[in-house]
């Protein structure tokens, strides 16, 4: 409980920062939020940031930058400037930052050879960050991030438009999270059943439009009789 009031309060504590710092080019967050709120109250009870309340600290700098991607598509780069410095501070090597550099050029290299259709800039600069401080659990928080954009998006686009812009950094974000906090086993076989779910649900839209065509077939030649 404690936890999630911690998550409550660093989320109420962004948004109002964010409010205050952006409002030359952010007039209003509007029902954006929302979602950020619950994100950050849902990392908040997956981390636990009463038992790391300095990491914790690291990651509402980069919960700022998700916010900034959910409002204004793009990432504000120079904050994880701080975050790194603070992983140098919590006593992580050269070697891992070696580590985040190579993967920093390939990801790029990467965005720009396929126009940032996979992966923008500043989704690249994430992956640096996370990379210094995960070593290379970040590819399995990569993989496990694009399997739930995967799962998740179809299902949210269905509902909105198509043109607009989904932010890959949150998944990025919330999948390190549940690595870090061992939750990928529980949250694989969530996404599972979600697969599944999405599965049982596309089927039975076939089935209901096949069964409506034959329906609409029957009620037509019944007419020309």
């Amino acid at each position: 409980m404690v936890n999630l009031l911690v998550g409550l309060v660093s989320s109420l504590l962004l948004v109002s920062l964010y409010s205050v710092l952006e409002r030359k080019r952010v007039s209003n967050i509007g029902q954006t939020k929302y979602l950020f709120i619950g994100f950050v109250v849902l990392s908040a009870y997956i981390f636990q940031p009463t038992h790391a309340l300095a990491y914790w600290l690291m990651w509402m700098f980069m919960f700022y930058t998700v916010l900034d991607d959910l409002k204004t598509q793009t990432v504000f780069t120079p904050i994880y400037i701080v975050v790194v410095i603070g992983l140098f501070l919590k006593g992580h090597a050269l070697e891992e930052f070696l580590f985040a550099v190579l993967m920093f050029v390939i990801f790029l290299l990467f965005s720009r050879k396929t126009k940032e259709t996979f992966f923008s800039v500043g989704d690249c600069f994430i992956i640096f960050v996370l990379a210094f401080w995960m070593g290379k659990l970040m590819l399995v928080a990569l993989l496990l991030a694009s399997i739930l954009a995967g799962v998740i998006l179809p299902i949210v686009s269905a509902f909105m438009e198509r043109s607009r812009y989904y932010p890959f950094s949150i998944f990025l974000v919330g999948a390190a999270i549940m690595i870090q906090c061992d939750w990928h086993v529980g949250s694989t076989l969530i996404v599972g059943f979600l697969l599944n779910l999405l599965f049982v649900v596309v089927i039975g839209l076939v089935f209901i439009g096949i069964k409506f065509t034959q329906f609409k077939k029957k009620k037509l030649n019944s007419k020309r009789i």
